[in-house]
């Protein structure tokens, strides 16, 4: 199985008046995501290239996962570019809402259209992430070329016909509205198969360097190191790992509160200053193993560790 993964925009990616690096909205996997944002008209697309490269589509189809954090009216999807051996070149749009970008007058750019559908799970309880999964098959002569983010408005309503749009005003044409979404990460490969996530028992966790001081007549810091290891022969290769933690009390009637703690890529994370009120009997850390498609492990299913606070 062959896997291009894009996790890191940052490294790649020109910084445009309208794209740019954003640290203020939640990051997908840690560090930063790509945002556009700004006003954009209702009847267009805007569109720009974030890598160039040459991919074989000797398979004839790759399987590609992307992350998409976007306010309601605002619709993000990304356009494959393709070259063939004659140097003929097409361009395929994929989104979830492709009968959106297909109304607008832009529509022509793309030769066709590859509806994305929502991975399950979806991204951590704290983050509004949604993961996409689409299939995008070409004739094996071609090369995937480019990969590019599109961004459109939503639409209501009836669909236009041509018609209608030609007649349309000039200044219904250049009415703007504020537009804001974030692309957190982009997966391609070359092989459909779902990410097989051992169960909770077999993974050793381990906590080390605990250390515990007062904060407050109410509260106390915790620090220490979580480790995690398959119990067996084989060498996990998840592309990152999830923290949580889970503060318990002794009321069993009330829900326990959970905390996103933040994001490993190895198999350890550290914890500094956690802030546990003296009613907390235990804590449970959470670790979420990531595949490399974007999906998650289940939470009841992934492996935990658990503290007791000292008095």
């Amino acid at each position: 199985m062959s896997y291009y993964h894009f996790y890191s925009l940052f490294q790649f990616m020109t910084i445009f008046r309208w794209l740019m690096h954003s640290f203020k909205d939640d990051p997908y996997s840690g560090g930063d995501c790509v945002t556009v944002q700004g006003s954009l008209r209702q009847n267009a697309i805007f569109s720009e290239q974030l890598f160039n490269g040459g991919l074989s589509m000797e398979d004839g189809y790759v399987h590609l996962f992307y992350s998409v954090n976007a306010e309601a009216n605002s619709d993000l999807g990304l356009s494959l570019d393709f070259s063939s051996r004659n140097k003929e070149n097409t361009s395929i749009l994929i989104a979830e809402d492709i009968v959106t970008f297909s109304r607008k007058k832009q529509h022509r750019l793309y030769s066709s259209y590859v509806q994305s559908d929502k991975v399950e799970p979806h991204a951590p309880d704290n983050q509004n992430w949604v993961i996409y999964r689409a299939t995008v098959q070409s004739s094996a002569s071609y090369t995937l070329i480019g990969i590019n983010i599109v961004c459109t408005l939503k639409t209501s309503g009836k669909i236009n016909s041509e018609a209608d749009e030609d007649e349309s005003s000039e200044e219904d044409a250049n009415r703007s509205w504020p537009y804001h979404a974030s692309l957190g990460h982009i997966s391609i490969r070359n092989m459909d198969e779902n990410t097989q996530f051992p169960s909770a028992e077999s993974w050793v966790t381990e906590g080390k360097y605990i250390s515990w001081s007062n904060n407050s007549n109410t509260s106390k810091l915790l620090s220490l190191k979580i480790s995690w290891k398959l119990n067996t022969s084989h060498q996990a290769s998840f592309m990152k790992y999830n923290i949580y933690v889970e503060k318990l009390i002794a009321d069993s009637s009330a829900k326990a509160s959970r905390s996103f703690l933040g994001v490993a890529t190895v198999e350890a994370f550290y914890v500094s200053d956690l802030q546990v009120p003296d009613e907390v009997t235990s804590l449970k850390f959470i670790i979420q193993a990531c595949g490399r498609d974007g999906s998650r492990q289940g939470l009841e299913e992934c492996p935990k560790l658990f503290l007791v606070p000292v008095e």
